[in-house]
């Protein structure tokens, strides 16, 4: 039974294929152009812990650049997938019986990665959002560390539930990570405002709605 690509999956136009490549070329040029603008680069950032770099506000600028190129990458990726005319695996796929199915399990899987980085795009902005009236070192510097110790946490809680036991292999950073803490702490002015620029943006938090309640007043 012969089963024609659905419409979805046919090459689009040209004028729309040339506009989304010229937005998602923008994107990566200013992405990396800003990149480079930072007092960081590829091995510091990959070496050295984000709150003890003596610049966390640009070590926090480069991650969230890096979350920019995974998402003009993967638009890449999925304009290529869906419009390459010779991909020969998905065209047998959709030729045979089962081809309406696997058409549906293709575009939902799409769908599925469109939404989980859209999603960490909307926490990114809200993030952003926020340090409009946190933007100090000492803030970034903060939330890196509250980060970090939070993953520390949930990578915890995993291995109690899977493994009924707790893992010590990140020990000695989150032994760093506290000092920095207790420094940052130690500071009693910064220690008295900390909170303080969350609580005051109220039209920010409106803004947010529920998502700047996990993220800001947990820690």
């Amino acid at each position: 039974m012969e089963i024609h690509q659905p419409k979805e999956l046919q090459e689009p136009d040209s004028d729309n294929k040339r506009g989304r490549d010229l937005f998602v070329g923008i994107v990566i040029r200013a992405a990396v152009t800003l990149q480079k603008a930072l007092p960081i680069n590829e091995e510091t950032f990959l070496g050295v812990s984000g709150s003890g770099y003596y610049d966390s506000r640009a070590y926090y600028l480069y991650g969230v650049l890096d979350e920019v190129l995974k998402l003009a990458t993967a638009m890449l990726r999925w304009e290529g997938f869906l419009s390459d005319p010779d991909n020969s695996e998905l065209e047998a796929a959709l030729q045979k019986e089962h081809g309406p199915h696997m058409f549906r399990v293709t575009r939902e899987g799409l769908m599925d990665e469109q939404h989980l980085s859209s999603r960490k795009l909307v926490e990114l902005l809200c993030d952003l959002l926020l340090f409009e009236s946190t933007n100090t070192q000492e803030h970034y510097r903060l939330f890196l560390t509250c980060e970090l110790l939070d993953a520390y946490l949930g990578l915890q809680r995993d291995f109690v539930d899977f493994f009924s036991c707790r893992t010590s292999e990140r020990r000695p950073l989150l032994f760093d990570e506290l000092q920095n803490v207790a420094w940052l702490f130690s500071l009693t002015t910064l220690t008295c405002s900390l909170r303080m620029p969350f609580w005051r943006g109220s039209q920010t938090t409106l803004f947010l709605g529920l998502s700047a309640s996990p993220r800001y007043t947990a820690y």
